[in-house]
């Protein structure tokens, strides 16, 4: 895959946000299969990890607010 469209940045925040794999094919109107080809695509892959970084920081933080909140 040479670039990513509007339909593979859907499915990488779907799947980044804990979707399966049978919601994030019918959200962006393709087949599972379609989803799991991609998911064998270095650069849908690539960028799939450093979105679900993404979520993993964000979601760190606002436990170790909460946990200082806490205190």
């Amino acid at each position: 895959m040479k670039n990513l469209n509007s339909r593979h940045y859907q499915a990488i925040e779907l799947l980044a946000s804990g979707q399966q794999i049978t919601v994030v094919a019918d959200e962006v109107g393709v087949t599972r299969k379609t989803v799991y080809r991609w998911l064998d695509d270095g650069l849908f892959s690539d960028e799939l990890k450093n979105r679900q970084s993404v979520y993993l920081r964000r979601l760190n933080t606002r436990l170790l607010n909460a946990n200082e909140s806490a205190l």
